[in-house]
């Protein structure tokens, strides 16, 4: 059986940073969130993204809106950061059954005859296809909102250690002034380039150094931390725990619970918090922002014109 990633209606909630990608390309931890899936569950994996995304971000071929009618596929939301317990239900997932989170279909057992009858220009409308199915409440992480993604960065980024990194290896030289605290959970690519005066505290979390990337002097890492391939820290950065930087950025100034999308600069001194960077975005010098109201009241945000 194939497995069909969908979005659905909700990817409005995830604008602006959706608006370019399909949501499942959007980072918790140091992958994607299509990243994230099983073997068992990507081997065969097919798509149902906005039809203005499909040729940019899907493969060749592999448009769930191709597929035979009489296919019968797993519906999978894009948006869902499956843990293996949620792995394991969905092999108990009966034929009528649709797994749901508030008002968010997780998984359902689909045709591929009811993509084409349910979908909106490439966007399910899983409101109309839960009027079909029996519904079953099931606890998930599912990303509703861009602050979920950032709440859940620092776990995520400890799973993808945990799962994928070669924990401890450290491919590139340490010179001498470079300290690194916890070794065991510090990863360190190829031809990664560390100057003196950098401190790497994987005391309280891993930190994951992808290949290629340039850490200049005096800067400091804690983890959970990942950097990706190609990217540069600059001189005397700090950058705390629960930060996720994507490939080819250059990071700068004050970091913390950030997740930066790829490609994207923040090189200079001012403080970044709580924040998710959208890729091709450079914010220029003393950019600051505040996570915390003056007031230390509840903060409000607003999604599409209205308050959630």
């Amino acid at each position: 059986m194939k497995t069909v990633l969908f979005e659905d209606e909700h990817y409005l909630n995830l604008l602006p940073l959706v608006y370019l990608r399909p949501v499942w390309e959007l980072r918790c931890g140091a992958r994607m969130l299509q990243e994230k899936l099983p073997a068992e569950l990507s081997r065969e994996l097919r798509f149902l993204a906005r039809d203005y995304l499909a040729k940019d971000h899907l493969p060749t071929g592999s448009s769930a809106l191709e597929l035979p009618e009489d296919e019968a596929v797993l519906l999978l939301n894009g948006r869902w950061l499956l843990q293996p317990e949620d792995v394991a239900r969905l092999k108990e997932l009966g034929v009528n059954d649709a797994l749901v989170n508030g008002d968010s279909l997780l998984a359902c057992r689909a045709r591929a005859a009811e993509l084409q009858k349910y979908h909106r220009r490439g966007v399910l409308d899983s409101v109309a296809l839960r009027r079909e199915r029996q519904l079953v409440d099931h606890p998930a992480r599912i990303v509703n909102y861009l602050w979920d993604a950032i709440a859940w960065n620092g776990e995520e980024m400890v799973r993808d250690y945990r799962e994928i990194a070669p924990a401890g290896q450290i491919a590139s030289e340490i010179p001498p002034g470079v300290h690194l605290l916890n070794r065991t959970e510090i990863t360190v690519g190829k031809n990664v380039r560390l100057k003196p005066g950098v401190v790497i505290d994987a005391e309280n979390g891993p930190v994951w150094i992808d290949d290629r990337v340039t850490v200049m002097a005096n800067a400091v890492l804690e983890g959970p931390l990942f950097v990706g391939a190609g990217s540069t820290i600059k001189i005397g950065a700090k950058i705390y725990e629960n930060t996720t930087i994507g490939p080819v950025c250059k990071i700068g100034g004050e970091v913390e619970g950030v997740i930066v999308q790829g490609y994207a600069n923040k090189q200079h001194d001012g403080f970044l918090g709580h924040a998710y960077l959208g890729a091709w975005v450079n914010l220029g010098a003393d950019t600051n922002n505040s996570d915390l109201k003056n007031n230390y009241g509840l903060i409000k945000a607003f999604v599409n014109g209205r308050p959630v």
